[in-house]
């Protein structure tokens, strides 16, 4: 779950930079990890998803 938040950090700070292609590759790995740890952490899932969430709408603000 650290290395999902760094990924999400990064990518938050490449945004505020107006970096947006490197914010988008940060948080495209964030929920490519989140998607292969929601098998093994079951008893995360919905936490997981909701941050999954998140990050597809930073992804998509970035595109604005």
């Amino acid at each position: 779950m650290k290395q999902i938040d760094k990924l999400v950090d990064e990518g938050d700070k490449e945004q505020k930079k107006s970096m947006y292609e490197e914010a988008v590759g940060h948080y495209i790995k964030a929920a490519e990890l989140i998607g292969s740890k929601k098998i093994e952490y079951t008893h995360f899932k919905k936490n997981l998803t909701e941050k999954e969430a998140v990050i597809f709408s930073n992804i998509a603000s970035c595109y604005k």
